[in-house]
């Protein structure tokens, strides 16, 4: 039969958008906010999994991205790509927990996952990045380049998973945030993560528009880019998108 030979992979792609124009079309209660957004309700979906060899009635409680569905689709259905181009893969195989052959995540690098970072650099006071990590939840933001903490867990049991009790400035979790920080620049820094610009095409913009000339180190200062304003262009012929 098909259904034997057939895995199903059953998630979404980010949170419900939660409004259109002034329509609320999905609620992520209790979770924060909803697509766009790096907070739980942007980030945090279902996923079911089913197929041959796929424990039932199974459940892990680890961290999971959507970018592990590839690489584990080769593993299970013993398939293969070009060596180089695996090495481009960012996600992990995580068909060892599927089958309760593992309890734990293997990145490519031969290490067990720990954490899983976002960086969203658009959308006003959207812009963000940020870092899961065990209990806790950091997020740098772009502008003003401020920071916020999260504990969404304690021993295994749901403590503030609605964020609403920003522990950034707690002194007991002063060296766990030196070290979240770290980590999330170290995961950016090689992704080239780029911070929020003024588009110089957008023809409705009122500002100066600008370009990036440098990224500034994000281990020594936020995700803010040094910009140079340039002279304005002609208006576009085609219509541009927003920045």
């Amino acid at each position: 039969k098909l259904i034997e030979t057939t895995y199903i992979f059953f998630s979404s792609d980010n949170g419900g958008a939660e409004r259109k124009a002034s329509e609320i079309i999905s609620d992520n209660f209790p979770l924060k906010y909803g697509k766009t957004h790096t907070e739980e309700g942007g980030v945090r979906v279902p996923m079911v999994v089913a197929g041959p060899g796929v424990t039932k009635g199974g459940h892990f409680d680890g961290l999971v991205n959507q970018l592990d569905y590839f690489p584990t689709i080769l593993k299970v259905t013993s398939s293969s790509i070009a060596p180089e181009q695996k090495k481009l893969l960012s996600g992990a195989d995580i068909s060892g927990v599927l089958t309760g052959a593992s309890e734990t995540i293997i990145n490519s690098k031969g290490k067990e996952r720990t954490h899983l970072f976002w960086h969203y650099p658009h959308g006003g006071g959207n812009m963000k990045s940020s870092i899961r990590e065990g209990d806790f939840k950091l997020y740098q933001h772009a502008l003003p380049g401020s920071y916020e903490l999260y504990r969404l867990y304690q021993d295994g049991t749901r403590n503030d998973l609605e964020e609403m009790h920003n522990v950034i400035d707690d002194p007991q979790y002063a060296e766990l945030v030196k070290g979240l920080k770290s980590k999330l620049n170290a995961e950016l820094k090689p992704h080239n993560a780029q911070g929020p610009y003024l588009n110089p095409t957008f023809q409705d913009n009122t500002l100066p528009p600008a370009s990036i000339t440098s990224i500034t180190s994000l281990t020594t200062h936020p995700t803010i880019p040094r910009i140079t304003t340039l002279p304005r262009p002609n208006p576009p012929t085609t219509p541009r998108h927003p920045p």
